[in-house]
């Protein structure tokens, strides 16, 4: 459902880029990466016992349900000491 409603507002597109917080290694984040210039997804990658998986922050496609662009698929770790900064042409502010 994302995706469509995404898509219906027009803002998946070439030179979009978007941050995923708490994405797991989910499906949509391999679409988005072959759809937008950047798709970076968060997760508490860094622990075997969190819900995200390690192996993201290394090698995303050993997760990856089909091909995808690598070049436009980044995985970080979020922390809760990590502030993530959104900005568009509208508004820029953190999100903690």
């Amino acid at each position: 459902m994302c995706i469509y409603g995404l898509e219906k507002l027009g803002v998946v597109t070439s030179t979009s880029a978007a941050p995923a917080v708490g994405a797991g290694y989910e499906r949509p984040l391999y679409y988005f990466a072959n759809s937008i210039a950047r798709m970076v997804a968060t997760d508490l990658y860094d622990n075997p016992d969190h819900e995200g998986k390690p192996a993201m922050l290394t090698g995303p496609g050993k997760s990856a349900p089909f091909p995808y662009r690598k070049e436009s698929l980044q995985a970080l770790v979020y922390s809760v000491k990590r502030r993530l900064r959104v900005s568009n042409s509208l508004t820029t502010r953190e999100m903690q």
